[in-house]
């Protein structure tokens, strides 16, 4: 029986999430938990996310572009880096910004439907697959 847990454990996407909107974070984590993810997060703020990356390796990204301390680009610089797929979730209106800054990243405009996400998600899965 432990197992076959840990072999569901493993089979599960591991996804870094920013958010300081509580009840936004929360529809986040139910939402990318039953998509097969394993949340890091949500963080409120940047500082707290780019501490997290010591203890994780995301696959994949969800991040708010406004947090408690500032706008994420210092974690999301990060990730691109190590090229990890990212996933804007943001009110912010500038995603042509956000495409030329980070090419192949994907903006979901909130608020957002659970369809959204998922599809978002299935496309950067393909790209970390890929």
């Amino acid at each position: 029986m432990g197992l076959a847990v840990q072999n569901e454990q493993s089979d599960l996407l591991d996804v870094i999430v920013t958010e300081d909107e509580p009840i936004v974070a929360w529809e986040l984590e139910n939402t990318l938990s039953s998509l097969g993810c394993r949340v890091a997060g949500p963080f409120p703020s940047v500082h707290s996310a780019i501490a997290a990356l010591s203890n994780c390796a995301p696959k994949i990204a969800v991040l708010d572009v406004n947090l408690q301390d500032g706008e994420v680009f210092p974690l999301a610089d990060r990730l691109y880096e190590n090229e990890v797929p990212l996933i804007f979730h943001t009110a912010n209106t500038r995603a042509d910004l956000l495409a030329s800054r980070y090419a192949g990243s994907q903006v979901v405009l909130k608020p957002s439907r659970p369809e959204q996400l998922r599809e978002a998600i299935a496309l950067a899965k393909s790209r970390f697959a890929g």
